[in-house]
């Protein structure tokens, strides 16, 4: 059954929502002992769309309602429902003023936060970028400050603007970002294979950083025939890369032509998989030339590269290491967009 169309276009959907959160009865509610401040209830919010002639039927209030979550306009108090015609409570969400989303940690360089990074802006989310030194993160990490072990780590922050909740783990932060963002798909399955690409982009670069990066070596000579053993055959990395290639013809066989892994729209499994594939042929000696052979996973690198939103992204971020490589007393960036506060 197709889904129906609502009544008020995009053009309208910001009037709309304006008008609703100047007449609606919004004030701190209860449930369950605890209060939920500056809400309105789903059911009282159609009611007055039917009866001011924003929507045709409750129906159509309801899909209304779910493009205002969608479009991050409003959410469930605790993000835990989708737009529904009863007493559940939902809050507006404040729009580009100013605001932070969250506050990602990181060196001042691409590598693990990088996905995380471009997540946000893809998906027009407002957050700060906090670089730290090796230095810092050395002396933090010897005096328990990190949550697990190195960075990126990011802190959600709440409405009011503080620190709500610290997060570890790249893959960890990836998913919140990209679930607030609208990169991580709502359909179990799909998530499911984006979750494996995410996994199994960390077994790439990790095969490469402990399998030869980080050891021990009697001389040059060892070394350099470490990195050649992983792109042999049998080699580890050959493993990986075998396996993104085939993840890339089984989207493809699906009908997706899009060079992606998951659909035909970038979700955060591509954003992740360019940084594993990408730190593969830029950092294994010998790399490039292996991976050439290699038809799908070319493309892919190339429609990532050259997406045009993701490169404007990049060349602001590059701006940014700059300017925190030359004083590295400005450490916090900040980059507009919609303001997702979290909830606990």
């Amino acid at each position: 059954m197709a889904e129906q169309k609502c009544s008020a276009d995009d053009m309208e959907l910001s009037n709309l929502s304006t008008k609703l959160e100047s007449d609606l009865d919004i004030k701190d509610r209860k449930y369950l002992f605890k209060t939920y401040p500056s809400c309105f209830i789903g059911s009282e919010a159609i009611t007055y769309m039917v009866d001011n002639n924003m929507c045709k039927s409750r129906e159509d209030g309801i899909l209304i309602g779910k493009r205002l979550l969608a479009a991050n306009i409003i959410q469930h108090v605790t993000n835990d429902h989708d737009f529904l015609d009863d007493k559940k409570f939902y809050e507006f969400l404040p729009g580009d003023n100013g605001g932070s989303s969250f506050r990602l940690i990181y060196y001042g360089f691409g590598g693990r936060a990088e996905a995380l990074r471009l997540t946000a802006s893809l998906g027009g989310i407002s957050f700060e970028d906090e670089y730290i030194t090796q230095q810092q993160q050395a002396k933090e990490k010897s005096d328990g400050k990190r949550r697990w072990s190195g960075p990126p780590e990011i802190v959600v922050l709440c409405k009011k603007g503080n620190d709500l909740q610290r997060i570890g783990q790249s893959n960890a932060c990836l998913r919140y970002i990209g679930d607030i963002a609208g990169l991580y798909p709502q359909n179990r399955l799909r998530r499911a294979l984006v979750d494996e690409v995410l996994d199994s982009s960390e077994d790439l670069a990790g095969s490469i950083v402990m399998g030869a990066i980080y050891g021990s070596y009697k001389d040059d000579e060892e070394k350099k025939q470490k990195f050649v053993s992983l792109l042999k055959d049998d080699g580890s990395v050959t493993y990986w890369l075998n396996k993104f290639e085939l993840r890339l013809e089984e989207n493809e066989k699906k009908g997706n032509k899009n060079g992606l892994f998951v659909g035909d729209d970038i979700t955060i499994a591509d954003l992740k998989a360019y940084f594993a594939l990408g730190y593969t042929h830029g950092q294994l000696p010998g790399a490039k030339d292996v991976m050439v052979k290699y038809k799908r996973i070319t493309n892919f690198l190339d429609v990532i590269g050259n997406n045009e939103a993701i490169k404007a992204a990049k060349q602001k971020y590059e701006k940014n290491f700059a300017s925190f490589k030359e004083n590295a007393d400005t450490k916090i960036f900040k980059y507009g967009g919609k303001c997702v506060y979290g909830v606990l």
